[in-house]
C-alpha cells in the first residue's frame, strides 16, 4: 500500500507524499519550541523582554516546567514519525493513541482557538498578549503559531493511519447512557459552559488569571466548544477530542496560573472537570471495546 502511493497517478497527489509533507511541516513545527526551551534550560535569555524575566527562569517551577515540555515535544517528534512511516504499525496501538489523545487535549484549544483570537485581536486592537508577561512578542507567534501546526500534523497524520489500521474505530463507541455517565456529561457541560463564561465576561465570571486579551479569551471560549463538542454530537471522533481537552483544561489553567496560585473556582471546577473527563473516555472505549464494529489496536 505505500509503494503503491507513493507512486501514484500523474496530476494527483499521492496519500503518501500527502503524508511526507505532513510529517515534515510538522517536524519543523516542533524545532523552534525545542530550540528555545533548550536554550532557556542552557541559561539562555533569549526572546526574554528583560533581565528579570530571565532570571525568573532559573526557578525550580519553570526549569521543571521546561524539562517537562521538552520532552512532550521530543515525544510529539517519535509520534508524528510512527504515524508516517509503515514501521508505526508494529508500535502496540495504545501506544500511539494515548499520546494522539494528550496532544489532542493540549494543542486542540489552540489550534481552534488562535486563528479565531487573533482576528478578533486585529478587530479590537493591541497585543494578543499582556505586555508585562516577560516574553518578546515574536516568542508567542513561534510558538503558538508552532502549536497550531503540531496539532493539526499530529491529529491528521493518526487520522491516516487510523483510517488505514482500525478501520472501523471511528465508526465505533457511543457514551452509555448510564447513571454515573450522564452525571459526568451534566458535569462535563458545565465546565464547558464555564468557559464560555470565562471568555466572556473574565475576571467577572472567576476566570483564571492571566487570560485578558481578546486572543486569550478566544482560547477559553475554543477550549468551551470542545469540550461541549466533544460530549453533545454523537461523533467518535469529536468525543475523543471532546473528552481530551474535557481532562486537561482543568490542570493547564491551573499550572498556569498567576505565581502558581489558582483561584478557588478555577481549582474547584478544574478538578472536577478533569475527573469527568476522566469517566467519559473510561466509558468511551469500554464502549468501543464492546461495540461489534470495533477492531481491537
Amino acid at each position: 500500500m505505500w509503494r503503491e502511493g507513493v507512486r501514484g497517478h500523474r496530476g494527483r497527489v499521492p496519500i503518501a507524499r500527502r503524508r511526507l509533507v505532513l510529517c515534515a511541516a510538522t517536524l519543523l513545527a516542533c524545532a523552534p519550541y525545542l530550540v528555545l526551551k533548550i536554550a532557556w534550560l542552557a541559561g539562555s535569555s533569549v526572546g526574554m523582554a528583560s533581565g528579570a524575566a530571565g532570571a525568573e527562569m532559573h526557578d525550580h517551577r519553570y526549569v521543571v516546567g521546561n524539562l517537562v515540555t521538552v520532552a512532550m515535544d521530543l515525544a510529539a517528534v517519535a509520534l508524528v514519525l510512527a504515524l508516517t512511516f509503515p514501521w508505526g504499525r508494529r508500535v502496540p496501538g495504545w501506544l500511539l493513541a494515548g499520546p494522539v489523545w494528550v496532544a489532542a487535549g493540549l494543542l486542540a484549544p489552540i489550534a481552534v482557538g488562535l486563528p479565531v483570537g487573533l482576528v478578533l485581536q486585529a478587530l479590537v486592537g493591541g497585543a494578543p498578549a499582556p505586555g508585562d508577561n516577560g516574553l518578546a512578542g515574536w516568542v508567542y507567534a513561534v510558538v503558538y503559531g508552532g502549536f497550531v501546526l503540531q496539532g493539526v500534523g499530529i491529529l491528521g497524520a493518526f487520522w491516516w493511519h487510523a483510517s488505514e489500521r482500525w478501520p472501523a474505530w471511528w465508526r465505533a463507541g457511543r457514551l452509555p447512557a448510564r447513571p454515573a455517565t450522564i452525571a459526568a456529561t451534566v458535569a462535563a457541560v458545565g465546565f464547558g459552559g464555564l468557559h464560555l463564561a470565562w471568555a466572556v465576561a473574565g475576571s467577572a465570571a472567576a476566570a483564571p488569571g492571566g487570560f485578558e486579551t481578546a486572543a486569550q479569551r478566544a482560547y477559553l471560549g475554543a477550549t468551551g466548544v470542545l469540550i461541549l463538542a466533544g460530549v453533545v454530537l454523537d461523533r467518535a471522533a469529536i468525543a475523543w477530542v471532546g473528552t481530551a481537552v474535557t481532562v486537561f483544561a482543568g490542570p493547564t489553567k491551573i499550572l498556569l496560573a498567576h505565581d502558581g496560585r489558582p483561584g478557588a473556582v478555577v481549582l474547584a471546577t478544574g478538578l472536577l472537570g478533569t475527573v469527568a473527563g476522566l469517566w467519559l473516555v473510561c466509558s468511551l472505549v469500554r464502549s468501543s471495546v464492546r461495540s461489534p464494529r470495533a477492531v481491537l489496536p
